[in-house]
């Protein structure tokens, strides 16, 4: 009787046995799922605050582009219509008219360079490489080199 009892209390430690596995399975099993959620929501945070992180950088860009350009880059502008007009001229021997293309490169660069203001002043940071590049291919609009010195000739102010 004594083996049979065993056998008994063998069958009901393994019964109780197999109940506290079953409960742990499930206590892990919920460990799991929730390690998984905090993991999926980390993910969707860190997405987040990236995508946040993008649009902060995206609007700093954005102001910067919309600053007006600095005193330097104001500077490079005079002197690119300078050099600009001083290259045209010389290589006509014509620099007796040097005012007068100076003045027509700064009208241009403001109706069609997005240059604005007096000397460049209110030119945006995001235009101002193009008006350096409009200026360093300028020729007089609606005459061309030639025809504005023609012009100009024919001038009776001069």
């Amino acid at each position: 009787m004594n083996e049979v009892m065993d056998t008994a209390k063998i069958e009901q430690l393994f019964g109780e046995s197999a109940r506290q596995i079953g409960e742990n399975a499930t206590a892990l099993g919920i460990l799991q799922a929730s390690v998984s959620n905090i993991r999926i929501e980390h993910k969707q945070l860190a997405d987040r605050e990236n995508a946040h992180y993008q649009e902060f950088c995206d609007f700093k860009e954005e102001q910067k582009e919309n600053e007006y350009v600095s005193p330097a880059e104001r500077q490079e502008i005079a002197d690119a219509v300078q050099n600009r007009v001083t290259d045209i001229l010389f290589s006509k021997g014509r620099m007796d008219i040097y005012g007068a293309f100076v003045r027509k490169a700064w009208s241009d660069a403001k109706k069609y360079g997005n240059v604005v203001g007096k000397g460049g002043v209110y030119t945006k940071r995001k235009h101002y490489k193009s008006a350096v590049e409009y200026i360093g291919a300028w020729t007089p609009y609606g005459y061309g080199i030639g025809g504005y010195i023609e012009h100009l000739d024919n001038k009776e102010w001069q």
